[in-house]
């Protein structure tokens, strides 16, 4: 029987994944919220799911004119998406568009 004072051992919180769809991300969040364009998705789904265990945050996308040798669009999306790999949680998933 525990103590009396013991703390009471909270239950494990539920395990989450998060997807992201990459396109929708971009035209909702870029051309609405621009100061958002390095938000951190890692913690920003941690943020919204308090309660739960955040496993991993999925960013379904596709590659930006992938046609073009060189593109500058491509060029800031490569940046973007080589950000998502110093969060331990996100993985970049690809598609076709």
């Amino acid at each position: 029987m525990p103590l009396p004072d013991a703390p009471v051992p909270l239950p494990p919180k539920r395990r989450c994944t998060v997807y992201i769809d990459g396109f929708n991300w971009y035209f909702g969040v870029f051309q609405h919220h621009p100061e958002w364009k390095w938000l951190n998705v890692q913690r920003f789904a941690e943020v919204l799911r308090p309660d739960e265990n955040v496993t991993v945050v999925k960013f379904f996308t596709a590659l930006v004119e992938p046609r073009k040798a060189v593109s500058p669009k491509r060029e800031r999306q490569t940046a973007y998406l080589k950000a998502f790999k110093t969060l331990p949680k996100t993985q970049a998933i690809f598609g076709k568009y």
